[in-house]
């Protein structure tokens, strides 16, 4: 091959690899600082689970009960337990039901003497409304 020709490939394919390496970069870069999409559907809301809740916090010895159709208490008596024991459950049962908390009161100067908190399901539901 003449050294003219043997030249311009080599020229032709640095310059491909320099150009195949900026758009590499340019890539990077732009995936680095777009934010990542959301996984979940921004109209499609999951609807909590109520029973699922109350069986993950039947299963970590909470009792529950269920003043209203919104929301889920749970309460546990035992103070023989350690504090941080407790307190580590309750997280993970509240955790489990993916809805926020409403109250949360440990000790003995509660209104039920060890750990008690409520869940509110109510988030983005309609309310029922009162008859006149």
């Amino acid at each position: 091959m003449n050294p003219r020709v043997s030249r311009n490939v080599n020229l032709f394919a640095a310059a491909l690899f320099v150009f195949g390496g900026l758009i590499c970069a340019g890539l990077e870069v732009y995936l680095t600082v777009k934010p990542a999409d959301s996984k979940e559907s921004q109209y499609i809301k999951p609807q909590p689970d109520k029973l699922g809740c109350v069986k993950a916090l039947q299963e970590l010895g909470f009792e529950t009960k269920k003043p209203s159709a919104y929301i889920v208490a749970g309460h546990s008596h035992n103070l023989d337990e350690s504090p941080k024991e407790l307190v580590d459950r309750a997280s993970l049962g509240i955790a489990a039901c993916k809805v926020p908390m409403r109250t949360f009161c440990m000790g003995e100067e509660c209104a039920e003497p060890g750990i008690s908190f409520t869940l509110d399901f109510s988030d983005g539901v309609s309310k029922p409304v009162a008859a006149k």
